[in-house]
């Protein structure tokens, strides 16, 4: 028997609440190591290649997923899709060298030398690799297992960067090696524990041509229309970094990768569920069962928006002390940055989610549609926000990639969100509501907290665990007032109590 869908996410949300920790203390240790400079080449050649990759999937790892999690014995669909990544990557690496030996490498990748850049592509397949294993650990419902995995590839990967760090050897090029070791890693102890329940990564059975057509005929049926929104993500997400290098320099590129990495910290507890609500919202699709749609997306989708609001917010308004603690001075012009690219989590997770249900019901076309509209008005609105002032621009650096992110993400999001609860049959001006009412109230209750802890305390790292103990305590409290916040009543918010109660009385 499978786990249940509260078992699967309470253990992917507890891998990721221990890993925040780990990934606080190495992104406290990578950009202190490196600089802003060489902080700022890793994070835009990963950045470049994670989008190259992205436009080779075009929506297949959704289609694989999908329909594995449907089809849980066609072992053919593992052996294809492995196919066609290795197709995919192949097609990948004949493009790094074709611009290497027709030497535009330096107009691709401005100021890089091509050793990263190969080193940046080798991160880019292997972290595919990594997602394509996580999609099989998932469809099979082993999610519990798979994230107690996940946990021992943390626990080794802070080690190591731990050791790097206090030998005084952590550099771009070890920065690569660690998440090369991590990656293989997580995928070798992933295949082993699928093994133990019969399962191949990698199945030996021929498929025979016929199979393919079928498999290739399903795939593209799926992720056709997508291919297009790939390619104009493709150009943007690449366009956006490459005008940020171009105009601002490798230094604002850490600034921005600095504010990107430490507002994503937040989406962890809503990331851990999208992948399970894709699968459920797949079954209860193909059953024709939209009641149980509505009720995973009512349930959900504003419950994970408030948590993931809780962290956003506070990390918003304390961005100067964030900064300060993760990067130290070199890093104090992304301040600002940081506390745009904080709020930015939130509505990715109405994003990530409400999109699931694009994806499970095959509406990719609708999808393609709306995504390239806010695509091509965010290229526009990125050059007019980063580029300098003698070409109209206003030259704003990180800040403005950062402006561009947030304005284009809440139009997006809530353009997407219009047409899935008319599908669904829900209230959108009640989401409309509840997005509104939870960011006011958390804002309020973080600012009035922090503008008197500064007045208080002299210490930055004193001041920011001093608001941060406060700004908890006022969350619970609303938490008791206003439940609606997490998409519970109150009957069933003081039917929880007693089990919280329970809980905490076992582990004291």
């Amino acid at each position: 028997m499978e786990d249940s869908l509260k078992k699967r996410y309470l253990y992917k949300l507890g891998a990721s609440i221990i890993g925040v920790p780990i990934n606080l203390v190495t992104q406290a240790i990578v950009p202190r190591a490196l600089g802003p400079g060489a902080y700022g080449n890793f994070s835009f050649l990963t950045n470049f290649f994670s989008r190259i990759i992205s436009f080779f999937d075009s929506g297949t790892s959704s289609a694989f997923y999908t329909k594995l999690s449907q089809r849980q014995q066609d072992s053919g669909l593992v052996r294809f899709y492995w196919g066609y990544a290795g197709i995919a990557c192949s097609l990948v690496v004949l493009f790094v060298f074709g611009a290497m030996v027709l030497n535009v490498y330096r107009i691709l990748w401005p100021g890089q030398q091509m050793k990263y850049v190969w080193m940046g592509l080798t991160w880019g397949m292997l972290q595919w690799m990594t997602q394509i294993i996580n999609n099989v650990v998932d469809a099979h419902a082993l999610t519990v297992s798979g994230e107690i995995k996940r946990l021992q590839q943390k626990i080794l990967g802070l080690s190591l960067i731990l050791t790097l760090f206090l030998v005084n050897m952590l550099s771009l090029t070890l920065l690569f090696m660690y998440y090369y070791v991590t990656f293989i890693f997580l995928c070798i102890i992933w295949a082993q524990e699928l093994k133990k329940h019969g399962i191949h990564i990698v199945p030996v059975a021929k498929l025979g041509l016929l199979n393919v057509k079928r498999y290739v005929r399903e795939f593209y049926s799926y992720a056709n229309p997508l291919v297009v929104y790939s390619f104009f993500g493709l150009l943007t997400g690449i366009a956006d970094r490459w005008m940020l290098q171009k105009f601002a320099g490798s230094v604002q590129q850490g600034f921005y990768g600095l504010s990107y990495q430490i507002g994503s910290i937040s989406f962890l507890f809503a990331s851990a569920m999208t992948p399970l609500l894709l699968r459920e919202f797949s079954t209860a699709f193909a059953k024709q069962d939209f009641e149980e749609m509505r009720r995973l997306f009512q349930r959900y989708v504003p419950m994970l928006y408030s948590i993931v609001a809780l962290i956003s917010v506070f990390v918003a308004v304390q961005s100067k002390n964030v900064v300060f603690i993760m990067g130290g001075k070199k890093y104090e012009q992304a301040s600002v940055a940081l506390s745009i690219m904080a709020v930015y989590p939130i509505h990715q997770t109405y994003g990530q989610l409400s999109n699931s249900i694009y994806l499970a019901t095959g509406r990719t076309r609708l999808y393609r549609n709306l995504g390239t509209i806010i695509i091509m008005l965010g290229l526009a609105v990125n050059f007019f926000l980063v580029a300098p002032k003698s070409l109209f621009g206003m030259g704003l650096g990180a800040t403005g990639l950062a402006i561009k992110m947030v304005t284009m993400q809440f139009f997006e999001v809530n353009l997407m969100l219009w047409f899935n609860v008319r599908f669904l049959r829900l209230s959108f001006w009640t989401l409309i509501w509840h997005q509104i009412y939870v960011l006011a109230l958390l804002f309020c209750l973080a600012l009035s907290i922090s503008d008197l802890i500064e007045r208080l305390a002299s210490n930055i790292l004193v001041e920011f665990l001093i608001a941060g103990v406060l700004y908890a305590i006022g969350c619970v409290a609303l938490m008791f007032v206003l439940p609606s916040m997490f998409s519970l009543s109150r009957t069933e918010f003081r039917g929880m109590l007693p089990d919280i109660a329970k809980r905490i009385t076992e582990w004291w």
